[in-house]
């Protein structure tokens, strides 16, 4: 049987509690929860004599108790239509005063490495506002400078995705989740155009980092900095499909294992392109925050895990559809990780390095220019990797974009994506064969619709992409 969450407001010193409109509230009651961001209600009631005592204690800072957590009103508008007062409330979980007013007022004087467990009691120990946290699962280390001197929530904008960090707030109780702790998988699934119909999908490939440096735990203060593990971390699976993408240098000194920091940036980097997933044909009971969902996209043959990071609903409309909103968002370590790195030579190439590593006029690059019947394609080889950059007027599936010559052959067969935009954006899966033909597989919109070529009038079509020889 359906039942309707229990809703009250209060003053703030809560000396009066009174009940809310249920038909009011099933017309315009919205609750947004964001991770991270923002917890808030929103609603509209009618002045009437019934609850004329509710109605009395809309007011700014007043108290809504909604599924025993409470929301202060921060916003109380009053508009009058034909002699018919209507308000309207939006009132923020109180989370966000709690957090503004639970400060340090002090910095820590200089650099240090912090553990999220004392960079977090360094703001909560002995606060005045009756907070309490709890910690829930692995965080890494983070090197901050100068912490203190702001509030626990301008700390929380600052550092939690360094830390990998979620919290839920149970009122004035925090629960700090690491992010693996965050997600709860049950086993469901979504098949991107077979599921349903009201799926909504972005995709984003701008963040992808599958290679990059690694550094546990140092050894020593020596400069240059040695450290029991050190070595270059590549997702190839990654690299394979999306080409290769460099992030910058990682360091986290619970690692003295390289298998281990191996594992933990595979799950933590972001190899993969973003998707933002949105649902809006769920039962509202089906999902709850950190949900997480196998996403298969048969298109392009393809599938990643998204988590519920967002979701608006109405609980006391009994057949609400909820807007809910997955992604893939992997929580990273931040640069401030590896500020130490500064002062240490010849580590990693630079940025420019790297640019120019791609661009292919390296020393020690091999290059080659193809002029096509209708475009021109430039590879150059930079270590085992093969950097390619296509200009053409026309793709169509099944065709060979050209033949290149032996140094730029795969001792295996080769397959991979590319974006290329025209009119809108299509993915472009291609083949590297052993005789060195580089062919078109698949083009698909990121609708899932499939084409069987792609142009654009008066301008070429550009990309780029990498596989390995």
């Amino acid at each position: 049987m359906f039942q309707f969450p229990l809703i009250t407001i209060s003053d703030r010193n809560r000396q009066t509690r009174e009940r809310l409109p249920i038909a009011d509230l099933q017309k315009s009651f919205k609750e947004t929860w964001n991770k991270n961001d923002t917890w808030t209600i929103t609603f509209s009631v009618i002045e009437q004599d019934m609850y004329a005592k509710a109605i009395s204690l809309i007011s700014t800072e007043n108290i809504i108790t909604y599924s025993g957590q409470e929301f202060i009103i921060k916003q109380s508008n009053r508009e009058i239509n034909n002699g018919t007062s209507t308000y309207t409330i939006t009132a923020s979980h109180r989370y966000y005063d709690d957090a503004t007013n639970v400060r340090n007022n002090s910095a820590y004087n200089g650099t240090k490495t912090w553990s999220f467990q004392d960079a977090v009691n360094y703001f909560v120990n002995g606060n005045d506002q009756g907070v309490s946290v709890e910690f829930q699962g692995s965080f890494p280390t983070v090197q901050i400078e100068n912490l203190g001197n702001c509030s626990f929530l301008k700390f929380t904008q600052d550092y939690f995705d360094s830390f990998n960090a979620v919290v839920i707030p149970n009122n004035k109780h925090w629960v700090l989740y690491s992010y693996d702790e965050f997600k709860k998988n049950n086993g469901k699934t979504v098949i991107y155009q077979h599921d349903s119909e009201d799926i909504k999908m972005n995709m984003d490939s701008t963040s992808i980092v599958n290679q990059c440096q690694c550094y546990g735990k140092p050894i020593d203060n020596t400069t240059p900095q040695k450290y029991s593990v050190d070595f270059l971390w590549s997702n190839q699976d990654s690299i394979n499909r999306w080409g290769l993408h460099r992030g910058d240098a990682v360091s986290d000194e619970r690692f003295t294992d390289q298998n281990s920091m191996n594992s933990y940036e595979n799950q933590h980097q972001q190899s993969d392109p973003t998707i933002t997933l949105e649902l809006s044909s769920f039962n509202r009971d089906d999902y709850d925050k950190g949900e997480e969902l196998l996403l298969i996209i048969p298109s392009m043959k393809w599938s990643t895990n998204v988590v519920l990071n967002h979701y608006e609903r109405n609980p006391f409309l009994e057949f609400d559809t909820p807007t809910l909103q997955f992604d893939n968002t992997n929580l990273s370590l931040n640069d401030v990780n590896v500020a130490l790195h500064d002062q240490i030579e010849n580590i990693n190439q630079t940025t420019t390095d790297l640019l120019t590593a791609q661009s292919g006029i390296t020393n020690n690059d091999m290059q080659e220019s193809i002029t096509l019947s209708n475009g021109n394609l430039t590879l150059n080889l930079n270590g085992n990797i093969v950097y390619a950059s296509i200009t053409i007027a026309l793709l169509s599936v099944n065709s060979t974009i050209t033949t290149v010559q032996s140094p730029f052959v795969p001792s295996e067969n080769r397959t991979g994506t590319f974006f290329v935009q025209a009119g809108q954006m299509y993915l472009v899966s291609y083949l590297v064969d052993t005789d060195g033909n580089i062919k078109v597989q698949n083009i698909s919109s990121l609708s899932g619709s499939s084409v069987d070529s792609i142009s654009k009038e008066n301008a070429n079509l550009n990309a780029s992409f990498s596989y390995l020889i």
